[in-house]
């Protein structure tokens, strides 16, 4: 049996980096919203929307794609949900407008650690990579593990956005390049996200430290000068060694050879 990997388009750097996972793998993956909607039929996993159904057909039927349009859950030993918003863009949005004390600013009210943890639990529990791990452990009791996708690239700190989508995540970020404010909150979000795999029973793979300077990802582990938010293949073949050594911590590997 194998293990199957859900995701949006960070999975492509893990898949690039897949010599360092040495046990076989599936994919089940498709860039942007496609895959935030799933369901449970007969024992698959799949797309709730037909035009995504079609759109994941379609991509696997591409040679050497290794894309499955569906995935049978009793066929896979464990399941690894990647990427889906699950990073520390949630705590960087919720401190734009609630700070702890040292940071107050104009426009923003004072938040408590304590709160600040429970905001981001709720917040984290609400995304979709912990609503699609929950669906896949509802329907086995097969291992499940996630991927936090990576922070943004430190080029950030310079970067000149041109969408509105683009200019509302930059200017969350903005804060963070103070090394003061990422040692205070970055702590706070990584602590609410273990509490949040507690709490639904998954097991969490964060970001590689040694690839990240600050709250960003380094620059040499970006995988285009102009995408700001992706790995690139040694960023993936990291965190598949790291996801690895959880797998066998967990025995997963036993199981799936």
């Amino acid at each position: 049996m194998t293990i199957c990997f859900i995701g949006n388009s960070h999975v492509a750097a893990l898949k690039e980096g897949a010599d360092a996972f040495p046990l076989p793998v599936t994919y089940f993956y498709a860039p942007g919203q496609h895959l935030r909607d799933l369901v449970v039929q007969d024992g698959q996993l799949m797309p709730a929307q037909e035009r995504s159904r079609v759109m994941m057909q379609s991509r696997s039927e591409i040679p050497g794609r290794q894309v499955k349009a569906s995935v049978i859950l009793a066929d896979h030993s464990a399941f690894v949900v990647v990427g889906f918003g699950l990073s520390a863009l949630l705590a960087a949005t919720t401190y734009q407008t609630h700070r702890l004390w040292q940071d107050e600013a104009p426009g923003t009210s004072m938040i408590s650690e304590a709160a600040l943890h429970d905001t981001l639990v709720a917040k984290v529990r609400d995304g979709a990579a912990f609503r699609v791990a929950r669906l896949v452990r509802a329907h086995t009791e097969r291992p499940v593990l996630i991927v936090a996708q990576p922070a943004p690239s430190e080029a950030i700190r310079d970067a000149r956005p041109r969408t509105p989508l683009q200019k509302s995540a930059v200017k969350a970020w903005r804060p963070f390049i103070d090394a003061g404010v990422a040692g205070r909150v970055l702590p706070v979000y990584d602590r609410a996200v273990m509490s949040a795999a507690a709490a639904d029973g998954v097991k969490i793979v964060l970001q590689d430290p040694e690839t990240m300077v600050g709250a960003f990802t380094r620059v040499e582990f970006q995988r285009e000068p102009d995408d700001l938010r992706h790995g690139n293949a040694e960023y993936g073949r990291r965190m598949m060694a790291r996801l690895h050594a959880a797998v066998r911590d967990d025995n997963i590997g036993v199981c799936a050879v």
